[in-house]
């Protein structure tokens, strides 16, 4: 009897400690709002919106997710890859051509790099080649 009993303590014991180090590896839903929070307003520009949040805090309390995780994700979202791209276009507009994008540019190059996995060095290289690039260039040259 007596064995029965301490082995149903150690197990006990065993279960409450398992459940402890359980809640001790995800973090309690306060912190997660706030890094959620923090990481939308510093890779997306805004606040979250409430399932974005929702999905977010649920990895990090029910799944373990860190912030590093967090961030990576909205860093793979659409939104973040199409603004990521508008500014690649915009940037490199700006310097090659000496210009903001036109509409008809800015959409190209937005769904090159969106949905054919473009990087910035292809879109440098397209506008290199374009024949605007080598008017302009060709001009400076020659003064």
């Amino acid at each position: 009897m007596k064995v029965k009993l301490m082995v149903g303590l150690v197990l006990c014991s065993l279960f409450g400690i398992g459940v402890s180090f359980a809640k001790n590896k995800g973090i309690d839903s306060d912190t997660a709002t706030r890094v959620v929070t923090t990481a939308y307003k510093d890779i997306l520009g805004r606040k979250p919106d409430a399932e974005g949040l929702k999905m977010l805090r649920a990895k990090m309390v029910d799944e373990g997710w860190d912030e590093g995780a967090v961030r990576n994700a909205l860093k793979k979202s659409d939104e973040y890859i199409k603004v990521r791209a508008n500014q690649i276009v915009n940037n490199a507009y700006k310097e090659l051509l000496g210009r903001k994008p036109d509409d008809a540019g800015l959409k190209l190059f937005t769904e090159k790099i969106t949905k054919e996995g473009w990087a910035e060095k292809d879109v440098r290289k397209s506008l290199t080649d374009s024949q605007e690039y080598k008017d302009k260039n060709k001009s400076k040259k020659s003064k």
